[in-house]
């Protein structure tokens, strides 16, 4: 005569069952988001290379952040004026467009002219500080940058301004500037970054990837880069960040990383 599970034995193997996904699947979904972070931290050293074999060919100036030209790709978006920011005009210098998409960022919606062109762009999830580092105008020059190591240049980076987060919440666009926590003034510019804000975004447990003016990665924490917690940023139906205003002298620390 064969033997069957009684019950209890049964609801006992289901309880240690239990017992053990609810150990496991945290563990697996920390060690995915590890991966996704590394993938992060290598495209990001791809980009800074790129940027730095760009700025060699051009006599030591940085890319500028956007540029207005026709649309490179016709069967996409025809001949119209198109936006094409820094790693459109570094693409020669690496093996494809992928190496610019995070992969803990927002997924393109690609259904639509709008999202295939920022995918052959590989607008994917990074932003590049504006006003563009060493910059006297449009370009930024290697020379001008004071101390290249602590000077940041590109970052994981999410909209969160008026007019940029609907675009992003409708089909994942993202910008192709970073925006800093200063006032334009800081510079001497006028004007405010809030409408098209896109702000350093924490994706990483936490951490912003982060290339700076030579070329090296660092993921830091989200407070390094900004004087406040990220929680702040989320608030305001996402745009909390969005009108930071800061003089250098408030924050002096952060200053360094972005003047």
């Amino acid at each position: 005569m064969r033997r069957a599970f009684t019950l209890i034995e049964l609801l006992v193997v289901i309880a240690i069952i239990a017992i053990l996904a609810a150990i496991l699947f945290p563990v697996f979904a920390q060690a995915r988001s590890k991966a996704r972070q590394t993938a992060c931290i290598s495209h990001s050293k791809q980009i800074g290379l790129a940027i730095m074999m760009y700025a060699q060919d051009y006599d030591e100036t940085y890319p500028p952040y956007q540029i207005v030209i026709p649309c490179p790709w016709p069967d996409v978006c025809g001949t119209s004026l198109v936006s094409a920011g820094y790693l459109y005009l570094v693409q020669p210098y690496s093996r494809n467009n992928l190496y610019s998409q995070c992969p803990e960022a927002k997924k393109l919606d690609t259904s639509g002219a709008g999202g295939k062109r920022l995918w052959l762009e590989g607008r994917v999830g990074y932003g590049m500080a504006v006003p563009v580092p060493g910059s006297s105008g449009a370009f930024g020059s290697m020379a001008r940058i004071e101390a290249p190591a602590t000077h940041l240049i590109v970052a994981d980076a999410v909209p969160d301004g008026p007019n940029s987060l609907p675009l992003h919440n409708s089909w994942g666009a993202y910008m192709n500037h970073l925006s800093p926590p200063f006032s334009p003034t800081a510079w001497g510019l006028q004007g405010t970054w809030q409408p098209w804000h896109q702000r350093p975004h924490g994706r990483h447990t936490g951490k912003v990837t982060t290339i700076f003016c030579d070329g090296h990665v660092k993921a830091l924490p989200f407070e390094a880069l900004y004087p406040v917690d990220e929680k702040i940023c989320s608030a305001g139906d996402g745009m909390g960040c969005s009108t930071l205003n800061l003089n250098p002298q408030d924050a002096p620390q952060h200053w360094e990383l972005w003047k």
